[in-house]
This record gives structure tokens, sequence and C-alpha cells, in this order.
């Protein structure tokens, strides 16, 4: 199969099942997104694709679905290896930053949103490296990134009491 048509016919033949399959094993959002993959792995290896795809298919789903569980799992074990390591305030820092907040607030992240801000904050890759990783432009993932961050910013502010030390407002006069 080299033809685009060929590959369209199979798609419409088959995405319905191929996410109802993955829809069984895992969240629906996450389904979409299992679907999606393994069309674009199947895409790629069009040419080896056999007459009754079907299984063929659903053998890269299954796989797919691995991966991404096994993601799931090391995510959250990494959410809980922070949550549980000691703050160790730098030579010279005056405060320390409370990280329950933060902590608590990624684990109310969605996957997506937690993985861009790991991979830049945590792994400390580049925006277009961590893209790689996420496989997306480095566009894309630099919007995902953003929308990562207000998210969390405004999960720890929900959780954060105001601080009493704020700086208090300067009245300038002429």
């Amino acid at each position: 199969m080299t033809d685009h048509d060929d590959f369209e016919a199979l798609w419409r033949a088959h995405f319905d099942r191929v996410l109802r399959f993955a829809a069984r094993r895992c969240e629906v959002d996450t389904a979409w997104d299992v679907a999606a993959e393994t069309f674009t792995i199947a895409w790629r290896r069009r040419r080896d694709l056999p007459a009754d795809a079907l299984p063929y298919l659903l053998g890269i789903a299954t796989k797919v679905l691995s991966h991404h569980h096994r993601g799931a799992k090391r995510r959250g074990a990494l959410v809980e290896r922070l949550s549980v390591q000691p703050v160790v305030p730098s030579p010279g820092v005056d405060a320390v930053v409370d990280l329950d907040p933060i902590v608590a607030a990624m684990k109310q992240l969605g996957p997506a949103d937690r993985e861009a801000i790991v991979l830049t904050a945590w792994d400390d890759l580049t925006v277009a490296q961590a893209a790689q990783v996420a496989g997306c432009s480095a566009n894309a993932f630099s919007v995902r990134l953003h929308r990562a961050r207000q998210r969390l910013l405004v999960l720890v502010e929900r959780s954060t009491p105001p601080s009493t030390d704020a700086p208090k407002e300067r009245v300038h006069e002429h």
C-alpha cells in the first residue's frame, strides 16, 4: 500500500475500531491519541501493511498503549519522588520556597501538562529538544508549555494563602 487514497480508505475502514479498542483500555482522551499514533506508525510502515490490516493495527495500538501506560507510571513515580524530596536551600538564599503547593498542583495537572513542565524544568531540555521528545513541533510545544505553566500557576495560587510580607505600594509624590 503506497497510495494516499488507499491509506485513507484503510483509515476510514478501521479508525473507529482502533479507537474503540483503545478506549476499552484507557481514558477516552488518551484513546484518541493512541488511535492517532497507531495510524501515524501505520503510515510510516504502510509498505509493510498486510492485506488484513486490522489485526496489525490493533497490534500497533497494543504497543502504543503499553508505552503510554509505562510513561504514566514513570510520571507518577517522578511526582511521588518529587513530593518526598527534602528542600535544601542554596547558600545565601534567605527564604526557602514551600514546594508543597507546587507538588500538589503538579499532581492535579493532566499528563501532557506535567510532561511539558517536567521536560523543561526537571530534565532541563530546551523547547526544541522537549518538542522532539513529545513528538510535536517546537511552536506547538511552546504553546503547550505556556498553557501548562499558566494552569500550574492558577492551581498553586488557589492553594497558597496570600503572603502578609507583600511589599506595600509606594506613593510617588511630585
